[in-house]
C-alpha cells in the first residue's frame, strides 16, 4: 500500500513536495484490505534568523583645538576718593530760603516750624519751647548744652523727611552754635530770633526705660547740617480755639471778588455763620452741597450765612481762583461768592484749622465735608459748633434754632 505524506520543507528553502514511501510488504495496488493509518511526520520548526551584522560607526571629527584666551592688561589701580572737606558752619547754611515757616502757640509747646520744600523729601528746622520750662525768654541760649530732657529751647532737625509717612533719612541735634532771641510776642505779635554757627549732627534719639526721658546717641559718619546765620521772625500764632473758646480773627480769600474778608466781620453781620469745609476730589461733597444750597436759598442773612471754604482742587492740589469758580458754577449757582480757598502752599486749610480745632480721630485724620458754626460779634467770636466735637447739640439743633426749615 502507499501512503502520500506531504510535508513542508521549509528549512530547505523548496515548496509543497510529494513523498510516496513503499512500506514493507505491501505490494502497489494489490487490492487488497483496507488502508492502514497513515503515519504522521512532524513538521520541523523554522530556524532562527540570523543576526544581521551591526553596522561599523561612522568616524567622528577630531575636536577643534581650544584657543587660549588671550590676557587681560591688569586694571588700573583707581586712587582713593578724596574724603568730603568738613562743613564749616561759621559760613555755611543749610536751612536758608525756606518754603515754609510757621510759630504757633499749641497745647504742650510754643513750636517753630521751617520746611526746605512743599514736596518730599524736605528738611525741617524744629525750635520748641516745652510748657512747664519757662517758656520763650529773650536771652542767649548755648545749643552746644542742649538737653532734650531740661532744654527751655530745643533745637533739632529732620533731613530727607516724607510728611505723609514720616520717614526720614535721619534726625539731628544741635553740637555747637547759639540762639539768641530778641523779641517775644503775644498771639498776633512778632518773635524775633537768630541763630549763629549752629552745628547740626545726626542722633539716634530713643526712650529711655522706666520712663526716663529720651537718651541721643550721635551717629557716626552720619548727617551733618548748618546754620551759620539764620533768621527766626514769625507772627505768633494762637492754638486753635476748642468749641466753646473764643476764636481769633483770620481771613479767607473769596473766590468771586479776590479779596481776603475777616470772619470777625463775617460772623458779626448774622446770628449765624454756617462754614463747610469741602474740597475738588471729594464725593461726598458733590453729594451734600446741593442740599446745603438748597436749603440756604430762601435764607436771609438776618438768620444765618453760608461759606464754603475749599481746601484743594480735584488733584489734590492748591486751588486757584479760576479753578474755584469752576467749581462753584458745577452747582448751577450763578456766582462764586459764597466760595472761599484756604491753602497756604503748603497744606490745606491751614489758616481755618491753625484758629478752630478740627477734632481729628486718634489718627490725626478728619473727614469731608465738615462742618462748624460761629456766633459773636468783633472781637468776641465763639466756636459754637464743629463735627466730632462730642457735644451734645447737633447741627441741626443749631440751624433750626435760627429759624432754618431742616430736620
Amino acid at each position: 500500500m502507499t501512503q502520500r505524506l506531504t510535508g513542508r520543507l521549509a528549512f530547505l528553502g523548496l515548496a509543497a513536495l510529494t513523498l510516496t514511501v513503499f512500506m514493507p510488504g505491501c505490494t502497489p495496488d494489490d487490492g487488497g484490505g483496507s488502508d492502514p493509518d497513515p503515519v504522521v511526520i512532524p513538521q520541523l520548526p523554522e530556524p532562527e534568523a540570523e543576526p544581521e551584522p551591526a553596522e561599523e560607526p561612522e568616524p567622528q571629527p577630531e575636536p577643534e583645538p581650544v584657543e587660549e584666551p588671550e590676557p587681560q592688561p591688569e586694571p588700573e589701580p583707581q586712587p582713593e576718593p578724596e574724603p568730603e572737606p568738613a562743613k564749616d558752619c561759621t559760613v555755611e547754611n543749610d536751612f536758608a530760603g525756606a518754603a515754609y515757616e510757621r510759630l504757633r502757640t499749641e497745647d504742650d509747646a510754643v513750636r517753630y516750624l521751617s520746611f526746605s520744600s512743599t514736596e518730599p523729601p524736605t528738611r525741617a528746622m524744629i525750635l520748641e519751647f516745652p510748657n512747664g520750662r519757662g517758656g520763650p525768654v529773650p536771652g542767649t541760649y548755648d545749643l552746644a548744652e542742649m538737653d532734650l530732657n531740661e532744654c527751655q529751647a530745643c533745637l533739632f532737625a529732620i533731613e530727607g523727611l516724607d510728611l505723609q509717612t514720616g520717614d526720614r533719612v535721619g534726625t539731628l541735634l544741635p553740637t555747637s552754635g547759639t540762639l539768641e532771641i530778641t523779641q517775644v510776642g503775644e498771639v498776633g505779635e512778632t518773635f524775633v530770633a537768630e541763630l549763629r554757627g549752629v552745628t547740626f549732627e545726626q542722633h539716634d534719639i530713643r526712650e529711655a526705660p522706666l520712663g526716663g526721658g529720651v537718651n541721643a546717641t550721635k551717629v557716626e559718619d552720619g548727617v551733618t547740617l548748618c546754620a551759620a546765620e539764620q533768621r527766626i521772625e514769625q507772627t505768633v500764632l494762637p492754638s486753635p480755639a476748642r468749641v466753646g473758646e473764643s476764636v481769633h480773627d483770620f481771613q479767607l480769600q473769596n473766590c468771586e471778588t479776590e479779596e481776603f474778608v475777616s470772619m470777625h466781620e463775617m460772623t458779626a453781620s448774622t446770628p449765624l455763620l454756617w462754614i463747610v469745609a469741602s474740597a475738588g476730589w471729594c464725593s461726598a461733597c458733590r453729594q451734600y452741597l446741593p442740599g446745603v444750597f438748597n436749603l440756604m436759598s430762601e435764607v436771609l442773612h438776618e438768620q444765618a450765612r453760608l461759606m464754603i471754604v475749599v481746601g484743594e482742587n480735584a488733584a489734590f492740589d492748591a486751588p486757584s481762583l479760576s479753578y474755584c469758580r469752576r467749581y462753584a458754577s458745577h452747582y448751577g449757582l450763578e456766582d462764586a461768592s459764597l466760595f472761599y480757598i484756604d491753602h497756604d502752599g503748603f497744606a490745606s486749610f491751614a489758616t481755618m484749622f491753625g484758629h478752630m480745632n478740627v477734632y481729628t480721630d486718634q489718627n490725626g485724620a478728619f473727614g469731608l465735608p465738615w462742618n462748624a458754626l460761629l456766633t459773636g460779634e468783633v472781637g468776641e467770636v465763639t466756636y459754637t459748633y464743629s463735627d466730632r466735637s462730642g457735644q451734645p447739640e447737633t447741627l441741626v439743633d443749631y440751624l433750626q434754632g435760627a429759624g432754618l426749615d431742616v430736620e
